[in-house]
């Protein structure tokens, strides 16, 4: 079992007319386990496995569930199959109602987009999708400043083949040419925005990054994404700037159970001492 756990910030965003979030976590908990076991894209199955409702924090644990390519069995003489036919792989969450902000433990095959994709098979109707949160004292930073360069770093081009696009992948498929002219895996794109309409503002750096920052948690096959502005000497990197933290868990050996508990504590640790923050810069207007 790994012990390095990271818990990564997402705003999670509801469209259609089903269920909201919290909802479906809640019907889903009383739901027999193999009913919550659902595809969530390129062959990987999940299931919400257990659910905390404490201090107005939902919280719990997705199993990716693997039946394919198991390890062998060592033993005196040869190796074998695994006397098992399914292994589980976890990721803790934190999920609240208030501001529709999910932390969840960072696995790069239970990302936070094969998770909306999961819960959306039981939002009868509803659809989820996801933004990463930057840190407190990078938002504020960036909102009182004047963007003049956009910057951004494709490690990957070709996994841009691969991820789910939502709107015709126009941008991709530009950064794909551009990068087949050269034979390069990789690209740099900067946009100068500097003249008499007055450029990139704001709103439409953050929209442009928006973007850029879903396709990076797909497949991370983006590096960088920096902002110039007219106020400071140093980039401002959104990719440096998200919301996480990193910690080595004392997690006890076969024992799934307490190891459970031990992922779900950090995760709700990680979501408590942001919570001031994120509450006053994301709550929602309650329901009447």
């Amino acid at each position: 079992m790994d012990r390095s756990a990271t818990s990564r910030f997402y705003s999670v965003e509801t469209t259609g007319d089903g269920l909201r979030l919290e909802e479906v976590l809640r019907r889903m908990s009383h739901m027999p386990l193999r009913e919550r076991q659902a595809g969530a894209g390129d062959e990987i199955v999940l299931r919400l496995e257990e659910v905390w409702n404490r201090d107005g924090l939902i919280s719990g644990d997705f199993t990716r569930v693997q039946t394919r390519n198991l390890p062998s069995h060592p033993t005196d003489d040869a190796s074998h199959p695994l006397p098992i036919d399914r292994l589980g792989h976890h990721s803790a969450f934190c999920f609240d109602s208030r501001t529709q902000i999910m932390a969840l433990q960072f696995d790069v095959r239970t990302a936070i987009g094969r998770v909306c994709s999961y819960l959306s098979r039981f939002g009868e109707g509803s659809s989820f999708t996801y933004l990463p949160v930057l840190r407190q004292d990078a938002l504020a930073r960036f909102e009182e400043e004047t963007p003049t360069k956009l910057r951004v770093k494709v490690a990957r081009v070709n996994r841009f083949r691969d991820l789910a696009i939502d709107d015709g992948g126009d941008f991709e498929r530009s950064l794909a040419r551009m990068a087949g002219l050269f034979d390069a895996p990789t690209i740099d794109v900067t946009v100068s925005a500097r003249g008499r309409d007055g450029g990139l503002n704001e709103g439409s750096v953050l929209d442009t990054v928006r973007r850029l920052l879903r396709l990076r948690e797909q497949g991370e096959a983006i590096k960088a994404i920096t902002a110039e502005t007219d106020e400071s000497a140093d980039p401002f990197n959104f990719v440096q700037q998200l919301l996480k933290y990193t910690e080595i868990l004392e997690l006890p050996d076969n024992d799934p159970t307490a190891g459970r508990a031990a992922r779900i504590n950090f995760v709700r640790r990680c979501f408590q001492d942001q919570l001031v923050y994120l509450r006053a810069a994301y709550a929602q207007p309650q329901a009447a």
